[in-house]
């Protein structure tokens, strides 16, 4: 009778240990499971984060750009000043020329009186 007692309780206890490693396993495969899903979510984070970094290059690229295309607008703008000083400067000699040629006409009627 002790016999028959200690082998069922045995048996009984060899089942709940081999039942115990099935779920450990189990558990263990999930959490590898979410082991791969967290590092391939942290890839594509890693990546999205690249491309962004990627997009701002891109975007300083163009605004050095377009700070050179406007430093080249402002020295164009400055070249075309200086044309109009000297256009400027040139209406003035020609006025000068004007007056000078009238002060000689003016002398010429003064020597024919």
């Amino acid at each position: 009778m002790k016999g028959l007692l200690f082998s069922i309780a045995f048996t009984a206890a060899h089942k709940k240990t081999k039942k115990n490693k099935m779920q450990q396993h189990k558990s263990n495969k999930k959490k590898q499971r979410q082991q791969q899903q967290q590092q391939q979510q942290q890839q594509q984070q890693q990546q999205q984060q690249q491309q962004q970094q990627q997009q701002q290059q891109q975007q300083q690229q163009q605004q050095q750009q377009q700070q050179q295309q406007q430093q080249q607008q402002q020295h164009q703008q400055q070249q075309q000043q200086q044309q109009q000083q000297q256009q400027q400067q040139q209406q003035q000699q020609q006025q000068q020329q004007q007056q000078q040629q009238q002060q000689q006409q003016q002398q010429q009627q003064q020597q024919q009186q």
